[in-house]
C-alpha cells in the first residue's frame, strides 16, 4: 500500500543503496548550467516552492543546487554543494570546503564556528576554531588575505578550553 500519493519502494540488501527514483531533463547530453529540478510546496503553484536541483557543470560533473523563496517570489538558488564537496551558501561556485557569500557591505557575512568537541582532554594548542579571509581577485596569487584562529593557550587535559588565546594574521 502507498503510505503518500507518490511511494516508492524497492527492496534493499543490508548496507546497500538502491536507485529508486530519477528524474532527468529528456535529452541524451548535458551542457554546463543544464539540469533538473525537483519543486516542493504547500500551495499549488511552483513560484510558492522550495526545491532540490542536479545541475551539469561539464560533461560529467554534477552539482546539487538548494532554492528556497520569500513574498511568493520564484524560487532562487541558496546553496550549492559542488561535484568536489564544496558548499556554497549564496555562491555557485565554492572557492573552499564551506564558503558563505552575501551582497551587503553594511553587515557582510556572518559565520558561526562550533568545536563539538566534548571530551576531556583539552591541552596548550589544540585549536577551537579558524577562519580564513580570501580574496576573489584573480591578480594574487596569495588569496587568503587573513586568519583569524582561536586556540587554548595552557590547558592540560582540561574539560573544556578555559585558557583561550587568538592569533591573528595577514597576507603580504
Amino acid at each position: 500500500n502507498p503510505l503518500v500519493k507518490t511511494h516508492v519502494a524497492s527492496d534493499v540488501s543490508a548496507g546497500s543503496i538502491v536507485d529508486s527514483l530519477l528524474v532527468t531533463q529528456n535529452t541524451s547530453s548535458s551542457t554546463s548550467g543544464q539540469g533538473a529540478r525537483v519543486l516542493l510546496s504547500s500551495l499549488n503553484a511552483s513560484n510558492r516552492a522550495a526545491g532540490i536541483a542536479a545541475i551539469a557543470g561539464g560533461s560529467s560533473n554534477h552539482d546539487l543546487a538548494f532554492y528556497t523563496n520569500g513574498n511568493f517570489a520564484s524560487p532562487t538558488e541558496k546553496m550549492r554543494i559542488d561535484h568536489a564537496g564544496r558548499v556554497g551558501i549564496g555562491s555557485d561556485s565554492p572557492a573552499s570546503t564551506l564558503e558563505i557569500s552575501k551582497n551587503d557591505q553594511t553587515n557582510g557575512a556572518t559565520l558561526s564556528i562550533t568545536n563539538s568537541n566534548n571530551e576531556s582532554n583539552w591541552n596548550a594548542g589544540d585549536t577551537i576554531g579558524t577562519i580564513d579571509f580570501r580574496t576573489d581577485d584573480s591578480s594574487t596569487t596569495q588569496p587568503i588575505r587573513g586568519q583569524i584562529k582561536l586556540f587554548d593557550d595552557t590547558a592540560s587535559n582540561s574539560t573544556y578550553p578555559y585558557a583561550n588565546a587568538m592569533s591573528f594574521s595577514t597576507g603580504n
